[in-house]
């Protein structure tokens, strides 16, 4: 990959970056917010596992430099669909007004202070690990996944005195019916 693909690559990146997140609102519109949390991180680990593969083996394939892009790319998307946008506003949905603040100021805190721990750790864990550097975030992932699909329930077009009982018992939430 040449400097100047490069460049583009990373102008793509913030460029799809931007356009979905702008687009980001309309699907929390649309679509339930739980099927689109489960739908991000079920991707995001995927395409990281894509990613592990791809890193492992760039140096054997030629086309795998823009593989790693595509993989990038798709990683992008999927997140500003859900991990991006979802922890923001989901404790406004998950709490009445009382305890609301410190839920919304823990879920600010858990992902700006997610994002702190992979900037700090990414190139320590790259040196060491290589391309494997990529499936802690993977397993991350995968783990999320599994745990909002057992705890988070669906807040979509449901008023906040039917969601509070469900908060109150566990947050168990139902099945996932597509």
């Amino acid at each position: 990959l040449s400097s100047t693909d490069a460049k583009f690559a990373n102008l793509g990146a913030g460029c799809l970056n931007l356009f979905v997140a702008f687009f980001s609102p309309i699907l929390m519109a649309k679509f339930n917010r739980r099927f689109l949390a489960l739908l991000s991180c079920a991707m995001c680990a995927l395409f990281l596992f894509c990613l592990t593969f791809i890193v492992f083996f760039i140096d054997d394939v030629e086309w795998f430099s823009y593989a790693s892009i595509v993989a990038i790319l798709l990683y992008i998307l999927f997140y500003q669909i859900g991990l991006g946008p979802i922890p923001y506003f989901i404790g406004s949905e998950l709490f009445e007004v009382g305890p609301r603040p410190a839920a919304m100021a823990m879920g600010s805190l858990a992902s700006w202070g997610c994002n702190f721990i992979v900037a700090m750790l990414f190139t320590t864990l790259q040196s060491a690990w290589g391309a494997f550097v990529f499936l802690p975030f993977a397993f991350t992932c995968v783990a999320l996944t599994v745990l909002l699909r057992i705890y988070l329930p669906e807040t979509r077009g449901k008023h906040i005195s039917q969601i509070v009982p469900l908060v109150a018992k566990g947050f168990s939430s139902k099945p996932l019916v597509p």
